[in-house]
C-alpha cells in the first residue's frame, strides 16, 4: 500500500511538471526548454537597430538575452492546478505519465478482479467466505442464477398479496426504518412490486434488526424479541406459506407448536390419550434459550440437506446472518431465529426435528411443542432413561435442557405445560 501511494506521488508530480512545460511551450513556442543548453544566442530582428557593444551583458556573444517572464495560470482554490488533459511528452511515445499511471491503475484492478473471481469459482454455489476482519463466517449472496424456480413460485404477486394482510392483520410496529403499517398500506401495491422485483432481481437485502425485552408470558422474567421491518415481515410470511407444505410431509406427528392446524388442544389431547394408557410418569422440560441457542452454522447445514434450491438458500441464510445493531456484549451478533420474525418458529422446528426423529425411534412418547416437551412413561426408571436420552439428543444439536424448568414428575404429584395443569385424572386450563 505504502509503494502504491509512493508511486501515485511521483506520477502527480511528472504530470504537473509536463504541464509546466507545455504552458510555457504555448505561451513561447519559440523558447527552448530551459533544461536544453544554448549554443548560441538568437539571430536579432533586421529592423531592430544594433546594441552598443558596451551595453552587451556580461558573458559574451554567446550569452542570451533576458527573456521577459509568462505570467503563470492562477492556482485554483482548494488545491493545485491541474491540466484539464494529460499532456503528452516525446520521452513516451507521445503519452503522459498521468495516462501511464491510469493503465498502472487498471492493470493493477484487473488483476485484483481475476483473483477475486479465482476465489469464488472455489467456493459452493450461494455462498463466499466474508473478507478479512470478520470473523471468517460465511454469508449468503445471490445466486448465479437468482430467478430459481423456489422464488419465483413463493414470490408471486398473489402470494406477496395474501403475506401482506397476514402481517397487516398480525399488527406490530415499525423495524429500524421506521416504516409503520399505515405508511406501509398507504403504497402497499407499490412497496410489493419493488419487494418483488428486488427477491427476483438478487439485490434484496433484510435490514439489520434491532431487539426489545418484553416480560415472559408465565411472568418469570424477560425474552428478547427482534424487530424487523415491515418488508421483511412480509417476504419472509411469503416464504413461510411456500415451505410449510414441504416440511409438514417431514414433521412427525410428536410436534404441535407452530403448525398449521396443531395447537395446544391437540397436545393437551395426546397427553390426556397417553395418560389413559397407564403412562403415568412425566419428562417435564424447556429447552434453555432454544431461538436465541440454535446454532446458525448447523441450521444451514440442515437448510442446505433439506432444500436443493440456491435461492431460497440465500434468502434463508441471509435472514439468518443479518446484524443485530443493539446486541449485547456476549450476545450472537446476528439475528439466527430470534424471535419476532415469521420465519424463525420454521426454522426452529427444522432444526429441532432430528430430536424428535431420535426420540420417537427409540420408542418414546414425546410431545413437544416448540421448545417446550414432555415424555411420558410407564414407570420412574423409564422416565429417568427417557431424561438422559432426551439430553443426548440435545447435546448433539449443541442445545440443553433448562435445569430450573425440567423435572420427573407424576400424574399423582401434578404439572403445568401449555398453561394446562394436569393432576391425577384430571387437567384445568389455567387463566380461563
Amino acid at each position: 500500500m505504502d509503494a502504491t501511494r509512493g508511486m501515485r506521488r511521483v506520477f502527480r508530480r511528472l504530470a504537473a511538471r509536463d504541464a509546466r512545460r507545455q504552458a510555457r511551450e504555448e505561451a513561447d513556442p519559440a523558447a527552448p526548454a530551459p533544461s536544453e543548453p544554448l549554443t548560441q544566442a538568437p539571430a536579432a530582428p533586421t529592423s531592430a537597430r544594433a546594441a552598443p557593444a558596451d551595453s552587451r551583458p556580461p558573458g559574451g556573444p554567446t550569452s542570451p538575452p533576458a527573456r521577459p517572464r509568462q505570467p503563470q495560470p492562477r492556482r485554483p482554490l482548494g488545491g493545485a492546478a491541474r491540466p484539464a488533459a494529460h499532456p503528452t511528452h516525446p520521452r513516451r511515445g507521445g503519452r503522459s505519465a498521468g495516462a501511464v499511471f491510469d493503465d498502472l491503475v487498471t492493470a493493477r484492478r484487473r488483476q485484483a478482479e481475476g483473483r477475486q473471481a479465482g476465489a469464488r469459482a472455489q467456493k459452493p454455489a450461494g455462498v463466499v467466505t466474508a473478507g478479512a476482519g470478520r470473523s471468517g463466517r460465511e454469508r449468503a449472496v445471490a445466486p448465479a442464477a437468482v430467478k430459481t424456480p423456489g422464488l419465483e413460485a413463493a414470490f408471486t404477486p398473489e402470494s406477496l398479496g395474501r403475506a401482506w394482510l397476514h402481517i397487516k392483520a398480525n399488527g406490530g410496529g415499525p423495524g429500524v426504518d421506521g416504516v409503520s403499517l399505515d405508511d406501509f398500506t398507504a403504497h402497499a401495491e407499490a412497496e410489493l412490486a419493488a419487494l418483488r422485483r428486488d427477491v427476483l432481481g438478487g439485490v434484496y437485502r433484510a435490514t439489520p434488526i434491532r431487539t426489545v425485552w418484553v416480560p415472559k408470558r408465565s411472568g418469570e422474567g424477560q425474552r428478547p424479541l427482534a424487530k424487523w421491518t415491515i418488508r421483511d415481515r412480509v417476504a419472509q410470511r411469503a416464504l413461510v406459506e411456500y415451505l410449510e407444505p414441504t416440511f409438514e410431509k417431514r414433521f412427525l406427528d410428536c410436534s404441535f407448536g407452530f403448525r398449521p392446524g396443531r395447537g395446544v388442544q391437540d397436545a393437551t389431547a395426546r397427553i390426556l390419550t397417553l395418560r389413559d394408557q397407564g403412562l403415568r410418569w412425566v419428562v417435564d422440560a424447556d429447552i434453555k434459550k432454544c431461538f436465541e441457542h440454535i446454532d446458525p452454522g448447523l441450521l444451514q447445514q440442515r437448510l442446505r440437506s433439506e432444500l436443493d434450491d440456491p435461492g431460497l438458500l440465500w434468502l434463508l441464510e441471509g435472514w439468518i446472518q443479518v446484524r443485530i445493531m443493539n446486541a449485547l456484549a456476549g450476545q450472537r451478533p446476528t439475528a439466527g431465529t430470534s424471535q419476532g420474525g415469521p420465519i424463525s418458529p420454521l426454522l426452529a422446528n427444522i432444526y429441532l426435528h432430528p430430536l424428535d426423529v431420535k426420540l420417537t425411534q427409540a420408542k418414546l412418547n414425546l410431545v413437544r411443542y416448540a421448545d417446550d416437551l414432555v415424555v411420558l412413561c410407564p414407570r420412574r426408571q423409564d422416565a429417568e432413561a427417557a431424561l438422559a436420552q432426551v439430553e443426548d439428543g440435545l447435546r448433539e444439536l449443541r442445545l440443553e435442557l433448562n435445569p430450573k424448568k425440567t423435572r420427573l414428575v407424576s400424574f399423582d404429584e401434578g404439572f403445568q405445560f401449555l398453561g394446562v395443569f394436569f393432576i391425577g385424572n384430571k387437567h384445568h386450563y389455567l387463566g380461563f
